[in-house]
């Protein structure tokens, strides 16, 4: 996770709270192997995994690779505000507090095996990677150390 920096512009995560959220849930066994990127994006915006994996890098050896830009950039184009969660602005007041909750739409990614990172999204408790839904656990996090996370905001949602 990225380290950020202290200041009165960090995020006011207590704003970007959702009430419902509307996923599109794609047959796991069709679209799975669009990649976990392609699942999250399709999920979160309806649009067809298939098809937004066509626009991702395809790396030599075979695969694809989502990047965050590529990630955050679809995500805004489709209407997504899309918050950075660093260590400075989850860190940053002097009370210990839990600012992430289970109301808040999060994207991030980690690292699950050697040389491999997949995109996971968490909301009401839930975990859902290439459209299979899990109840959130605190060993998921330790498990899968976090490179990237993201919370997501749409005002139609709030």
């Amino acid at each position: 996770m990225k380290v950020g920096k202290y200041g009165p512009g960090n995020t006011k995560f207590e704003k970007l709270t959702l009430s419902k959220v509307q996923f599109t849930h794609w047959d796991s066994v069709t679209y799975e192997k669009a990649g976990c990127g392609a699942t999250a994006l399709g999920l979160l915006t309806g649009k067809n995994p298939t098809e937004i994996a066509s626009k991702a890098k395809k790396l030599p050896k075979g695969g694809l690779h989502f990047s965050d830009r590529f990630m955050v950039g679809f995500l805004r184009r489709e209407g997504f505000s899309v918050f950075e969660v660093n260590r400075a602005n989850l860190t940053k007041d002097k009370i210990f507090s839990h600012k992430i909750q289970d109301n808040h739409l999060v994207l991030y990614s980690a690292n699950t095996i050697k040389g491999e990172a997949s995109f996971f999204i968490t909301y009401g408790g839930y975990l859902i990677h290439n459209f299979s839904v899990t109840r959130c656990n605190y060993l998921d996090f330790l498990s899968f150390p976090l490179l990237t996370c993201y919370v997501l905001h749409r005002p139609d949602w709030a």
